[in-house]
């Protein structure tokens, strides 16, 4: 019944899915099957150490190891190892349509259930599959762990990302200085799906590395290692694709926040830069515009920053700097400069590295 699940069911997440199994039923099973393998890994390593302690030649070595091998005892256990893999896999996927199901939020949270739950997960499945000591059922699970990551799970973040950005600006109020209210959930729960993205390819990449440390651990032969490197391959990739997701959604977030500093940048554009001395001892004497452009960045990161974990602020300041430093370069080419023009660009711009770099 669940080898045949895969064919029929609805995509992870989905409401028309149905579990036709209980797969806390199964995990049970799946342990019990993990204690049989490693007794099989063990025997087979007792007897093949027997085999090759016996004398003759190489060619007879390799033979009765190859009759061992193909014997009824291995036979059998390579056909548990399939039932393994099949429940395994069905396990793992139910148990992220779940996670997927049952996402949560609260608060003080700034990475929801689905992230934490799925990656729990995927852990527990991995390391059942190294205590197998089975080569085969770790490179078929570390595939089928990427396969859920790239596609549904992957879908799943994806869907309750779109939009985030604009979201979020939706509900910033336009003096961030003055709002107490914070914006309400909204704004929160779309900043949580940004943090989501990126907490992600970080956990996978964490996951990656304690499945390669183990598995160099547990597999000594060059073979065996090029094949779990091969799987740990496709981890990679797919971590990277959850950190380019989130890239792209606060590349979003700053495009979506870049007009409302246009007023302080407009002002860039109405100044000029040849001024007469008395003009430059009056330009020093005023508020510049960096003031003005700094406060208004400041007041709206500072907002959100609370709803955003570190890696995805500070992708976010980058962004939006990135922005900004073009805007800004496309006007001071247009303009002319004379000696104090020029002295007042290089303190203004100074005064803009500086505060910029403390964001």
């Amino acid at each position: 019944e669940i080898s045949g699940s895969k064919q029929r069911q609805a995509p992870l997440g989905s409401p028309e899915r149905q579990s036709l199994v209980d797969p806390r039923q199964v995990e049970s099973f799946l342990d019990e099957i993990v204690m049989i393998s490693q007794r099989s890994e063990e025997y087979n390593g007792f007897m093949l150490g027997k085999l090759r302690s016996v004398g003759g030649e190489v060619a007879g070595h390799a033979a009765r190891e190859n009759v061992f091998r193909g014997g009824q005892f291995n036979c059998t256990a390579r056909e548990v190892t399939g039932y393994y893999i099949t429940m395994e896999e069905y396990y793992v996927e139910e148990m992220v349509n779940k996670a997927i199901e049952l996402d949560e939020l609260t608060a003080d949270q700034l990475v929801s259930s689905l992230v934490d739950d799925t990656f729990f997960i995927m852990q527990k499945c991995a390391r059942r599959a190294l205590a197998t000591g089975s080569l085969q059922c770790c490179c078929a699970l570390l595939t089928e762990l990427n396969n859920i990551l790239a596609s549904g799970f992957r879908a799943a973040v994806a869907a309750k990302l779109a939009n985030a950005g604009q979201r979020v600006m939706a509900a910033m109020p336009n003096d961030p200085l003055l709002d107490e209210s914070g914006g309400g959930s909204q704004p929160h729960e779309a900043a949580v799906m940004v943090n989501n993205a990126e907490t992600s390819g970080v956990y996978l990449h964490k996951l990656r590395q304690e499945i390669e440390r183990a598995a160099m651990e547990l597999f000594t032969g060059a073979a065996e290692r090029e094949r779990v490197k091969s799987c740990l391959a496709d981890l990679s990739k797919t971590s990277s694709d959850f950190h380019t997701m989130a890239a792209k959604a606060l590349e979003a977030l700053a495009g979506a926040m870049f007009p409302r500093l246009c007023p302080a940048l407009d002002e860039v554009a109405a100044l000029t830069y040849q001024p007469s001395e008395a003009e430059y001892a009056a330009m020093e004497a005023e508020e510049a515009w960096t003031a003005r452009l700094l406060l208004a960045m400041e007041a709206r990161l500072a907002w959100l920053r609370p709803m955003l974990i570190p890696a995805a602020y500070d992708g976010l300041v980058a962004h939006l700097v990135d922005k900004v430093a073009a805007r800004l370069e496309a006007i001071v080419s247009k303009k002319a400069f004379n000696q104090l023009g020029g002295l007042a660009m290089d303190r203004d711009v100074r005064t803009l590295v500086s505060h910029l770099a403390e964001l």
